[in-house]
Order: C-alpha cells, then structure tokens, then sequence
C-alpha cells in the first residue's frame, strides 16, 4: 500500500505543472517577476492558473505586477472575479495614498469588502472611521490587533500590523 501511494504521489508530482510545483512551493517572487511568461502559457488553457500567477503576486504584496494578470483574466467566471479581486486591492491602494496624503477623506468611501488582505481591512477600518492620526499616518486596533499605516518615501504605503512591516507596491 506504501508502495502505492508512493507511485501515486510521484505520478501527481510528475503531472503538476512547473507553475503549480513552484506555488506549493512557496516561490511566489519567482511565480510574479516570470508572471508573463505564466500568462502566455496558459491564458487559452486555463484561468485558474494564471489566477495563481495573481495570487503570487499579492502574497508578495506586488500590487501593481497582479494589474498585468487581471488584464488577462476575461474568458470565464473564475477569471473575471480574480480580475475584479486585484483590481479592488489597486483600488484601494490609490485612495488609501490619497487618505494618507490627507487628500481626502475617507468616511463614507464604498468599495467591495475584502476580509483576506491587510489593503481591505485598512481601507474598511478608515471608511467607518475606525482610527487615529500619528506623526507618519494612522493607526488602528482591530480584533485586539494594531495597526499602523503610513507611506514610505516612495510612496508605498507600510502596514505595520503588530509590529510585523509589510509594504505594498
């Protein structure tokens, strides 16, 4: 039986893509700076790997290279939904620059929830009016978790959530 489940495991290894290998894999720098030749590869074949393409982008926080995915993400549903997905995250990305450069405000902004990424728990938690100004921008508590978001000198904005840093590009 061993045996057997060694052969099948080797058959499923054997049979994932380069693509899928490299995201199991956690190489998703690697997935987003080759993303175009990922989207050449499988854009007529399947979507729900170029989403995965996107997606290695956004565990990286590469906002901007995820853009490049979503253009292509348009024959099926699943596609089209990823597409929307990152183009929300850049979205918010743009008015939360303009928030943090006190451009505008941000009370009452509308956008889709997004639950599962730091960008759309911020911009939700300053649309409600949930924070405090600090000398580099605002800060937050949300579920017993601090936040800080300011912009860096190249204008990324920084989210320092529990004293963990992540900057987004």
């Amino acid at each position: 039986m061993r045996f057997f489940l060694f052969l099948f495991g080797i058959f499923l290894f054997l049979n994932a893509s380069e693509l899928e290998t490299l995201y199991k894999n956690g190489k998703y720098e690697k997935i987003c700076k080759n993303r175009w030749k990922y989207i050449n590869k499988y854009i007529k074949k399947n979507e729900k790997l170029v989403s995965l393409v996107g997606d290695a982008c956004l565990k990286k926080r590469y906002i901007i290279p995820a853009l490049d995915v979503s253009k292509s993400l348009t024959k099926t549903k699943y596609g089209r939904e990823n597409a929307t997905y990152i183009a929300t995250l850049y979205l918010i990305e743009k008015i939360l620059i303009q928030v943090l450069k006190r451009d505008i405000s941000p009370y009452k902004l509308s956008l889709p929830i997004i639950k599962d990424n730091d960008l759309g728990i911020v911009f939700n938690e300053l649309s409600k009016g949930n924070y405090k100004w600090q000398d580099k921008g605002v800060m937050f508590y949300k579920d017993g978790i601090k936040y800080e978001v300011y912009l860096n000198s190249l204008d990324n904005i920084v989210i320092i959530k529990n004293g963990k840093k992540e900057i987004y590009w």
